[in-house]
């Protein structure tokens, strides 16, 4: 099976940022807002509506925040597309394309599609360097877990698991799978060599979510 591991609240994605032609001004974005090139929103293919991402421009170190309010870009290799203004503050407007990180700095509920107050643009500036050690991998499981439920929305899905870390105190993983042709997602919480372990999680875990049961990771 291929699992998607998170360790740790912090998402931080990496690839490359394009932005919005100027036809597509006034039109609705997925949310249902009117696209303005000169306001400071992002379309992602994954994240809550009305989440904030800061989009740091890896040649330059210059960055911004921008708030999620549309879908896409729908090109291999690119994970954000941004409007004019934000281009310009990162200094990609005249190459088009830009290699950038973007780590979510305010992830909404998966539920949010109305608006929200408007992002204060960020003055873009040379941003202090960090690293962050990115807990998203491919990896097989073994031992015991609790399967704590199945979704068909990526956005649900990672809602959940920021809140499952933070409650539990425990590793996410995902199992991907296809069923019918549809892809779903199941969750779990921790990897643990004996059984006893999964069964004392279980307790915690059933009080919030009743459907949950010990998965043996052996078994499909």
């Amino acid at each position: 099976m291929m699992l998607l591991a998170q360790g740790d609240g912090v998402y931080v994605q990496h690839g490359q940022a394009s932005f919005y032609a100027d036809k597509f001004n006034g039109r609705l974005t997925a949310n249902g807002e009117r696209f303005s090139n000169n306001a400071m929103t992002a379309a992602h293919l994954t994240l809550p509506f009305n989440s904030v991402v800061r989009v740091t421009n890896k040649s330059n170190g210059k960055y911004v925040d921008v708030r999620i309010n549309d879908r896409g870009p729908f090109v291999k290799g690119r994970i954000i597309d941004l409007t004019k203004k934000a281009a310009k503050k990162l200094e990609f407007y005249e190459s088009g394309l830009a290699n950038v990180k973007i780590q979510v700095i305010n992830m909404a509920s998966g539920n949010d599609k109305k608006p929200s107050t408007t992002v204060k643009p960020t003055v873009a500036k040379p941003a202090k360097r960090e690293f962050y050690q990115v807990k998203t991998s491919v990896r097989d499981l073994r031992g015991y877990g609790v399967q704590v439920g199945s979704f068909k929305e990526m956005m649900n899905l990672m809602d959940l698991s920021n809140k499952l870390h933070t409650k539990y105190g425990q590793s996410v993983y995902v199992e991907v799978m296809k069923l019918n042709g549809q892809k779903m997602y199941r969750v779990f919480l921790g990897a643990f060599s004996g059984r006893s372990s999964a069964e004392s999680l279980l307790k915690q875990v059933k009080r919030s979510y009743p459907d949950a049961f010990v998965k043996d990771y052996s078994k499909k």
